[in-house]
């Protein structure tokens, strides 16, 4: 199984404390099977942050 994780920053390991606290299930790493859905989260996260 490959997980994607929709990110717009490069990372080398996960770090719980730099996650956001109030997301859905709290603070997560989150990830999805799918390409895309990982995709448009990156494509927002850009536009959020800059």
């Amino acid at each position: 199984m490959i997980l994607y994780h929709g990110t717009n920053a490069e990372f080398a390991d996960i770090n719980l404390a730099n996650c956001k606290p109030f997301k859905d299930f709290g603070r997560a790493f989150y990830l999805s099977e799918s390409r895309g859905q990982a995709e448009e989260v990156s494509i927002s996260l850009s536009y959020e942050y800059s």
